[in-house]
C-alpha cells in the first residue's frame, strides 16, 4: 500500500481582523500481489484479490432495457442455452425477463451470462471500494468581539453499492421500499427511465440491480461537521457588571453536506441499507459563557 499527505496552513490579520485557513488532502493505494487462493473473483466486491486493490469491485456490464418482447426472445436463444445466471429466470415463467428489464452483456462472448470468476466470467472491473483523496477545512477568526470556527470534511471519490434490504427496489418483499427510485423505473410511458421496470420476484429484482454498473455510485461528499459562532461583550460593560468575561454563542453539528449519492442515504454512514446504519443528526445549540 502507497499513500501521501499534504496539509496547508495560512494565518493572516488584515486590520482587526485576525484569521486562519488550514487544507489537508490524503490518499493511499493498495494492490495485492500474492495471496495464497485469492485468484478468483465473484459479483460484487472482492476483499482480496491478487493483482487487485482490496475491495475490488467486479460487477455486469449493461446495455440498457429489452424494448420489446421479440428482443425478449432473441436474447433467451442466444443465451439461456448455457444455464449460468439465465437459469434462475426460466423462459416461460413467472420469472422470465420481459420489457423493461436490464440487458447484461456477454463480456466473454461465450452465449452465456455468468458471474463464473474466471475465463468465461462477464463481470469487469470498476474499481475499489476504499475511500480516496479524504480531505478537510478548517478555518476560523475574529473581529471586534465576533469569533467564528468551522470545520468541513468529506471524500473525493469513494465507489460503492448499496447493500441491504432497501438496496433497490423489492430487494426484500417484506420491508419498505426505497422512495428514491420512485417514478425513475421504466414503463411503458418512460422507456428511458434511469432505472429498470420494477418487479416483485426477487430473482428477476437481483437480475436488474444487483452487481449491475449502474448501480455503482461516487459517495462523494463534502460536509460541514461543526461550526461555532461567538460574540465577546466588551469589557468595559462587563467590567460594570463585576464579570470579567461574558461570550454568547451558537454551537451546531453536521448541519450542511453536498453529496453525489443519489438513493437518500447518509454519505458517512457507509454501504448497508438497513437497521444496521442511520444518518447522523443534525445538532445545534445556544450557549453563554460566564467568567466573574
Amino acid at each position: 500500500m502507497r499513500g501521501w499527505e499534504v496539509a496547508l496552513t495560512w494565518r493572516d490579520k488584515v486590520k482587526d481582523f485576525n484569521y486562519f485557513v488550514s487544507v489537508n488532502l490524503s490518499d493511499s493505494r493498495s494492490k495485492l500481489m500474492d495471496l495464497e487462493g485469492a485468484d478468483t473473483f465473484v459479483a460484487g466486491k472482492n476483499a482480496t484479490l491478487n493483482g487487485y486493490p482490496l475491495n475490488a469491485w467486479f460487477l455486469y456490464k449493461t446495455d440498457g432495457y429489452f424494448a420489446s418482447q421479440e428482443e425478449v426472445d432473441a436474447y433467451y436463444a442466444k443465451y439461456a442455452n448455457k444455464g449460468g445466471d439465465m437459469a434462475l429466470l426460466p423462459y416461460g415463467s413467472q420469472t422470465e425477463l420481459r420489457p423493461g428489464d436490464i440487458k447484461r452483456v456477454d463480456m466473454s462472448g461465450d452465449k452465456c451470462i455468468s458471474a463464473e470468476g474466471g475465463a468465461s466470467s462477464d463481470l469487469i472491473y470498476m474499481g475499489d471500494a476504499n475511500p480516496h483523496y479524504m480531505f478537510g477545512i478548517s478555518l476560523g477568526g475574529d473581529w471586534k468581539g465576533i469569533d467564528f470556527n468551522a470545520l468541513f470534511q468529506g471524500v473525493g471519490k469513494q465507489m460503492i453499492m448499496r447493500q441491504g434490504w432497501m438496496a433497490y427496489p423489492f430487494s426484500a418483499g417484506y420491508t419498505n421500499q426505497n422512495p428514491s427510485f420512485l417514478g425513475k423505473t421504466w414503463t411503458e410511458e418512460n422507456p428511458n427511465a434511469e432505472y429498470p421496470r420494477l418487479t416483485v420476484y426477487k430473482d428477476r429484482a437481483a437480475w436488474n440491480y444487483l452487481n449491475n454498473d449502474f448501480m455503482l455510485q461516487n459517495n462523494r461528499y463534502i460536509r460541514l461537521k461543526s461550526l461555532v459562532i461567538g460574540y465577546t461583550l466588551p469589557r468595559v460593560w462587563t467590567l460594570k457588571a463585576k464579570m470579567e468575561k461574558v461570550r454568547v454563542y451558537f454551537s451546531g453539528n453536521d448541519l450542511w453536506e453536498a453529496t453525489s449519492i443519489k438513493d437518500g442515504f447518509d454519505p458517512e454512514m457507509g454501504e448497508m441499507a438497513q437497521n444496521t446504519g442511520y444518518p447522523f443528526a443534525r445538532t445545534w445549540s445556544f450557549g453563554v459563557n460566564v467568567t466573574f
